[in-house]
């Protein structure tokens, strides 16, 4: 005579309460608020350790690098024959900041103007910060802000190549 089955066996209801908890997990991930402080704290790191890989590269390879900044990101250019080119390189891809994050640079002590270089027809941004194969880079102040925090970092680069991070308090 054939057994039927009434119900769920242990192993069917393991199954479902692991993935109710998966689901759960990604639920409660999405909605949490997420401290801007440590958002913006973070990303001063992040700049920070590319910008040192960014001198590194650039002594290694012997090659001029920038960083060109705007409100709401930055990316690194490569100078080839004379022209200012996206590095291209994996981890100095651009970076676009997060929501309602804001980045403002000082180099040598004044706000940069936007220089444009012309080649032919085509315009090209250069950088505010030179990156040089020596290990020597422009003086510099990065500020980076939250919107939402009277918090805020500055990264300043030395013209040797040492950056270090400033946490301030506006409150």
């Amino acid at each position: 005579m054939p057994r039927t089955s009434n119900g769920f066996t242990l192993i069917e209801l393991l199954v479902v309460m692991f993935i109710i908890g998966i689901t759960l997990n990604f639920a409660v991930l999405a909605l949490r608020n997420v401290d801007p402080v440590a958002q913006v704290e973070s990303e001063a790191k992040r700049l920070k350790a590319r910008l040192e890989l960014a001198s590194q590269e650039a002594i290694l390879q012997s090659k001029e690098l920038g960083l060109l900044t705007g409100e709401k990101g930055y990316r690194f250019l490569a100078l080839k024959k004379d022209k200012w080119v996206s590095a291209g390189d994996e981890f100095l891809k651009d970076r676009t900041l997060g929501e309602g994050m804001r980045l403002a640079v000082t180099v040598e002590g004044n706000a940069p103007k936007e220089e444009e270089e012309e080649e032919g027809n085509e315009k090209t941004l250069a950088p505010q910060v030179w990156i040089l194969y020596t290990g020597e880079m422009t003086p510099f102040e990065i500020t980076l802000r939250s919107e939402d925090s009277p918090v805020y970092f500055t990264l300043n680069g030395t013209e040797l190549g040492d950056v270090e991070i400033v946490r301030h308090d506006e409150s």
